[in-house]
């Protein structure tokens, strides 16, 4: 159990970076000078939770819930919630893949295209953004 009875157990991660690994998590220990008593760990995995399928030179951070942010070989970069939300960043645009909230978590007005009317019946009602709320 990591830093449990060993209070001089180290765990080394970089800078910016934090995890907190699941049971079952393997990495490398080192012993500082021969001794148990300053044991650094590192390179922290778990093979059920192991990407698979990156393509070469791509880098993937990912959560246990599905989530992640994946830096592709050709420059785009994917960030996945898990609850399905995706941000693609691709070639000077940027898709967002669910609902969207402007101004804050309560948005809920709905945005539209200028020249849209209402929702009541009136024509050009076709533009309404369902998915997009305004504070």
């Amino acid at each position: 159990k990591l830093g449990g009875n060993q209070p001089r157990l180290v765990v080394l991660q970089q800078y910016g970076m934090s995890t907190h690994v699941p049971p079952g998590a393997i990495g490398t220990a080192v012993m500082l000078n021969g001794s148990p008593d300053q044991m650094l760990v590192l390179g922290f995995e778990h093979p059920d939770h192991r990407p698979a399928g990156l393509a070469e030179g791509e880098t993937k951070q990912h959560g246990p819930a599905g989530n992640f942010a994946l830096f592709k070989a050709n420059g785009d970069v994917e960030i996945v919630c898990g609850g399905g939300a995706k941000i693609i960043l691709k070639g000077g645009e940027i898709i967002l893949d669910g609902i969207v909230r402007i101004g804050g978590a309560d948005a809920s007005t709905p945005a539209s295209m200028q020249g849209t009317l209402d929702s009541a019946g009136h024509t050009d009602v076709g533009g309404f953004a369902t998915k997009v709320f305004l504070k």
